[in-house]
């Protein structure tokens, strides 16, 4: 069996590095997602976030967003990377569509959605 190497993407192997360093229960389960293997990792789509979230969450994706689906509710969602057309919907429900790295400027904390 290979032996695991972790991210090879320089700026995801900071960013999990940075989430371990935060030291809180939601910080190192955010970046036990991250440091999956991304061919293990799907797209989360709008459809997925929207059963998931309330009016007004913030919610965090370690994967990429995908468009299918429609958004009615405003949330800010963290994600690793988006479809074009996912943040375009995103802007259109009045939410916001935020690189995944905030959270370590920020300390906002919300739903983790895989």
């Amino acid at each position: 069996m290979p032996k695991p190497t972790g991210p090879t993407n320089p700026e995801l192997a900071k960013l999990i590095a940075g989430l371990r360093g935060k030291k809180t229960a939601f910080h190192a389960q955010l970046a036990k997602h991250l440091a999956k293997p991304s061919r293990s990792g799907k797209g989360v789509t709008l459809f997925k976030i929207n059963r998931a979230a309330a009016e007004g969450d913030s919610v965090f994706v370690p994967s990429k967003v995908l468009s299918s689906g429609h958004l009615r509710k405003k949330v800010n969602i963290y994600a690793w990377s988006y479809s074009a057309a996912a943040k375009q919907k995103i802007a259109e429900s009045g939410g916001r569509a935020m690189p995944l790295d905030e959270a370590l400027r920020t300390d906002v904390k919300g739903r983790i959605v895989i």
